[in-house]
């Protein structure tokens, strides 16, 4: 769209596309159950002092939210690096740039799609794991691609591994959390995310002026990959106290 109808009418059609989300997202709530009486308001502090405790007490969602922050630290150079990648090293023209964008938007649909076959069979801690696998193989993938073609399996590839990670750390904060918390602690562990690609894109600008798109994406891919070596000892050191103490209730019961 950007190539053929110019930037103006694309940003018109973008947005169009949040009021639908906004439509349907209202259509759900219209579905849900009654609301129970609302409660006294908290003040802001407060909620966000009572989400910090509780990423601070559960050791499964700490670990997950200090794995938010490293590898989004790391995912987000991508979409600084992208671009000039397309145009010096690849030498792509506007329609090929764009679709290295909407690959990693097939991947993000898709990956998780394919998930579904699994059913319930699957552990979430090692979805996780292999999604990291995935998002920093395929940004390495884009970024010593020799041609368009190849960087374009890297993106969908990265793509699903960024699909699969948000299924993975979304349930495993709905498994560990109280369900009358959960509002508080996803709004408080996004905000890891979000803050890591204002880091992303603070040291990146300047990154990619010094070592240009390829070695950008290297560094990304590399980076995201390291974050394993973080994520895996604490999500498993945490999966199994919460399995022990379990079996020691069970022993007592």
């Amino acid at each position: 769209m950007l190539a053929t109808i110019g930037l103006g009418p694309t940003l018109v059609v973008d947005a169009a596309t949040f009021v639908v989300s906004a439509l349907l997202i209202r259509g759900v709530r219209g579905l849900s159950a009654p609301a129970a009486p609302a409660a006294a308001r908290e003040p802001f502090h407060q909620v966000l002092g009572a989400g910090m405790r509780v990423v601070r007490h559960s050791r499964v969602v700490r670990a997950v939210s200090v794995g938010f922050l490293v590898l989004v630290t790391f995912a987000a150079l991508d979409n600084l690096a992208l671009v000039p990648l397309g145009r010096t090293a690849l030498a792509a023209d506007e329609v090929m740039i764009g679709l290295l964008a909407t690959a990693y938007g097939v991947g993000m649909v898709l990956g998780p799609v394919l998930l579904t076959r699994a059913g319930g069979r699957t552990r979430m801690q090692f979805v996780l794991y292999g999604a990291v696998l995935a998002l920093g193989l395929g940004t390495l993938v884009t970024g010593v691609s020799p041609v368009i073609g190849v960087a374009l399996l890297g993106q969908a590839l990265a793509g699903a591994g960024a699909g699969w990670h948000h299924v993975a750390a979304d349930t495993l904060i709905q498994q560990h959390v109280p369900a009358e918390r959960l509002g508080v602690v996803f709004g408080t562990v996004y905000m890891f995310p979000y803050a890591a690609e204002v880091l992303a894109y603070l040291a990146g600008a300047s990154l990619l002026g010094l070592i240009g798109p390829r070695w950008l994406l290297v560094v990304s891919g590399i980076g995201i990959l390291a974050t394993l070596a973080l994520v895996v000892p604490l999500l498993t050191r945490a999966l199994g106290e919460r399995a022990r103490r379990r079996t020691e209730v069970a022993a007592v019961a």
